[in-house]
């Protein structure tokens, strides 16, 4: 086994705590704090994995809805995600194991780093802004890791946010995403933005307002695994209440998240559920209307090669 000393994990947090350490104490300091973990291939040191029940892992979802299986099959055509088709529930428990282990070793730098900016006398002094950039399926539905299916456990990440100052302890309901962080950082910084960005700063929702915007969130694929097209380019919306996955290949996927929060029965092609589904249609064409301004392009790397 690697030793914890010389993985990647345990030395992110090794020279973010040595960054605050010796920073120019005469200015303030924004610092990044980026882990590849949890990342396939879950490789955490052994003491972490031993801190997992394997007996509270829960299995992976499964279903027998041809809408979702249909969707599954297309995209199993990809070698990556195929090559994961035949795994099971035993084995992507181990998986899962080692990926909750990863979380633990994640865990665990930042929590050193939080303990040092409290014995530095900076605790009450630093916003914290804590994200992921995307999820993982661990065999949810047959699938792995991230792409362009665009189910929850691939696209719903935590955001928590500490404000000095500010009242902690609540839970906001409003769906934010990634996009926002930018713009939430040079709000805490104080520094004007004099390009067009998408997303808004986070910081009214820290002291009890709304954002003034769709409650709904788009998600875009354009690629994933090699793959540009078919079932590997696609665009979602999602509320509080449903999701809807519209792919290039003329598929789709509709869930009501209220009845179904797992996602398991498509009622994309339900004659009783286009009206849901032309709501959340026409959600989508407003957000990507109010996109429309000079951004970069969003498929400048299409293949998703990552």
């Amino acid at each position: 086994p690697i030793p914890e000393r010389a993985c990647q994990t345990r030395w992110v947090g090794d020279r973010a705590i040595a960054m605050v350490r010796e920073r120019d104490l005469a200015r303030p300091f924004f610092l990044k704090m980026s882990f590849v973990d949890p990342h396939d291939p879950y490789d955490p040191p052994a003491r972490f994995v031993e801190l997992i029940d394997r007996e509270r892992i829960p299995a992976p979802i499964r279903t027998d809805d041809a809408g979702v299986l249909g969707v599954v099959h297309r995209l199993r055509a990809n070698r990556f995600v195929g090559n994961h088709a035949d795994l099971t529930d035993a084995q992507w428990i181990d998986l899962r194991q080692h990926y909750l282990a990863s979380l633990a070793f994640l865990d665990e730098q930042v929590g050193r780093l939080l303990a040092y900016l409290d014995e530095a006398g900076l605790a009450d002094d630093t916003a914290i802004l804590f994200f992921s950039d995307h999820g993982d399926m661990m065999g949810d539905h047959g699938l792995p890791t991230k792409g362009a299916w665009h189910f929850d456990a691939c696209c719903r990440v935590p955001m928590i946010l500490t404000v000095p100052g500010q009242l902690g302890g609540r839970v906001v309901g409003q769906i934010v995403t990634n996009l926002d962080v930018f713009p939430t950082v040079l709000a805490l910084a104080g520094v004007p933005c004099a390009v067009p960005i998408e997303g808004e700063s986070l910081l009214p929702l820290s002291v009890g307002e709304s954002l003034d915007r769709p409650d709904a969130a788009l998600v875009e694929s354009y690629g994933s695994y090699g793959d540009e097209y078919g079932p590997f380019r696609a665009r979602s919306v999602m509320t509080p209440e449903a999701r809807l996955t519209r792919f290039e290949d003329g598929h789709g996927l509709l869930f009501d998240l209220a009845e179904d929060p797992d996602e398991t029965v498509s009622l994309y092609d339900r004659p009783d559920q286009q009206g849901l589904r032309c709501r959340l249609q026409g959600t989508m064409l407003d957000l990507i209307t109010r996109q429309s301004v000079h951004l970069p392009r969003r498929h400048k790397h299409p293949i998703g090669g990552h």
